[in-house]
């Protein structure tokens, strides 16, 4: 009896000496689901004054008795910095005492960090296992990385059948970034039946959603026609929404468009606007055709700088048309000092991923003799390479070595081929040879 008293009589005092509601009280007195509360209560403001400090305190008391929600919330507080220092470390390790305890969301945490090498040590085999195990909770977003882990083939083969099983079942629960995937295996036949309208029905979904990157897929195939009637319009419209939710490559496709005129009339300043917004975001096609629009002055004033600049940008992202684009300039001395050292050094680099238009550009520096000893037999040969992809000036030039024999045995009939394909393909000069050969 006596214990029952002392213990109302120390109730009764904490009640009288402080404003402790009941739940404050059973906090105080070791409750980790008050605890708890009293977290979420000071994390959110609600019935008392925001205080995130306070929050990550009564957090850490439940955590500590091994309450799976208070150690996520912790976990939390820890990665993103709030209420406690930034602590990776702290954070990786509230995530795994709570995804012991079973807590999915927590599984899908700590899986992420293990992907990532956050606060861990990166290791796909432990975030494929976390993700696993919060997957098999329906966890929707460990379902989609599980599926993103076996498409790309991470601590596990590779195995788009499997991918595709996982993204279903995340898709079916909502995701966007599911439903976009698995249109894009049903649109690529991998893992899955090749079905057009299954692929347009998943995109759908995800661009109803918002998606981005669905939006910009079904832009794609109006563009190209696959499954759906080719329809400039409308892949414009689709590149637009995409786009405007910044999107790169569907700013990159958009600016694209209005650059040759499809879908609309040409407009070269949303071509550079669009554009430039995509190279802005280290997209390297975009660089590149923006560096083709300054050097060509398409809407724009002519400004080799700006040029140099975008061209450069691209080609140390390794695009093989910005690397011969920049060896040009270097070649021909366009806003930058004339280098032939360096112009044969961005070919090659072009050239090495079968660049026709580089090929022939190394061919007409042997030809030369600039920036290297002159060849008529390594200019031929570059000429060729370049020829067999049907660049029709490298096939005019070889055409000419034949003509007069540099580098090759002289044969006229070679040389007419060679004429009449760079014709074929548009090259007025390859048809004035053509007819100036058959003349003799």
């Amino acid at each position: 009896m006596k214990k029952m008293v002392l213990l109302f009589v120390l109730t009764a005092s904490l009640l009288a000496g402080c404003d402790y509601s009941p739940a404050k009280l059973l906090a105080h007195l070791g409750s980790a689901d008050a605890q708890l509360k009293l977290g979420k209560s000071y994390y959110s403001g609600e019935d008392v004054n925001q205080d995130y400090i306070e929050a990550a305190k009564w957090y850490l008391r439940a955590a500590e008795q091994g309450n799976a929600e208070a150690q996520i919330h912790l976990g939390y507080m820890y990665y993103e910095g709030v209420g406690v220092e930034q602590d990776d470390s702290n954070a990786a390790f509230w995530y795994r005492e709570a995804a012991k305890n079973n807590n999915a969301e927590a599984q899908y945490g700590i899986g992420f960090m293990y992907e990532e090498g956050i606060g861990v040590g990166q290791d796909f085999d432990e975030a494929l296992k976390w993700y696993l195990k919060a997957a098999e909770q329906n966890n929707v977003d460990a379902q989609f990385s599980v599926g993103l882990m076996y498409e790309n083939g991470l601590a596990i083969n590779q195995s788009y059948t499997e991918a595709s099983k996982w993204y279903r079942k995340a898709a079916m629960q909502g995701s966007s970034q599911a439903q976009n995937n698995l249109g894009f295996l049903y649109e690529a036949g991998a893992g899955v039946e090749r079905d057009y309208t299954e692929a347009i029905k998943w995109y759908r979904k995800a661009a109803n959603q918002g998606n981005t990157e669905a939006k910009n897929n079904i832009g794609s195939m109006y563009f190209e026609g696959v499954a759906l009637q080719r329809d400039y319009t409308k892949a414009k419209q689709w590149f637009k929404e995409a786009a405007e939710q910044g999107h790169t490559i569907a700013q990159s496709n958009l600016g694209s468009m209005y650059l040759e005129g499809q879908g609309g009339h040409q407009d070269y300043a949303k071509a550079i606007k669009w554009l430039t917004k995509a190279a802005e975001s280290g997209h390297a096609r975009s660089q590149s055709n923006l560096a083709f629009m300054y050097f060509e002055c398409m809407g724009v004033h002519p400004d080799y700088n700006k040029s140099l600049k975008w061209f450069k940008k691209a080609a140390e992202r390794g695009y093989a048309s910005a690397q011969n684009g920049l060896g040009f300039m270097y070649d021909r001395g366009l806003g930058v000092k004339q280098d032939y050292v360096k112009a044969l050094e961005w070919y090659q680099e072009s050239a090495n991923q079968n660049f026709a238009l580089a090929q022939n550009n190394i061919g007409f520096m042997y030809l030369e003799g600039n920036g290297v000893r002159q060849s008529f037999t390594d200019a031929a040969s570059w000429f060729a390479k370049a020829a067999r992809q049907d660049n029709p000036i490298a096939q005019h030039n070889l055409g000419i070595m034949y003509a007069e024999g540099n580098g090759v045995p002289q044969s006229y009939l070679e040389a007419k081929e060679w004429f009449g394909l760079a014709c074929d393909n548009g090259y007025q000069a390859g048809c004035e040879s053509y007819k100036e050969l058959g003349t003799d």
